[in-house]
């Protein structure tokens, strides 16, 4: 039993060395989250940003697979 309890405490410490080097910190979760966006497979051609050759390419390229997969 006390070895099983060392072997928790040991990786307890390693989880709070981790906790520190990757600069996490501790929540009391009086935060709320952020709202999550809508996710959607259709393009607003606005958003498409690059050369217009390209972005044409790649509303056409996402047209062609929605269209391919049924949706």
């Amino acid at each position: 039993m006390e070895l099983k309890l060392e072997e928790i405490l040991g990786r307890l410490k390693f989880l709070a060395k981790q906790r520190d080097l990757l600069g996490l910190k501790e929540s009391s979760g009086g935060e709320k989250p952020s709202p999550k966006r809508p996710t959607t497979s259709l393009v607003e051609e606005s958003a498409v940003y690059g050369r217009e050759g390209d972005s044409e390419a790649i509303t056409e390229l996402r047209s062609s697979v929605s269209a391919l997969s049924g949706q």
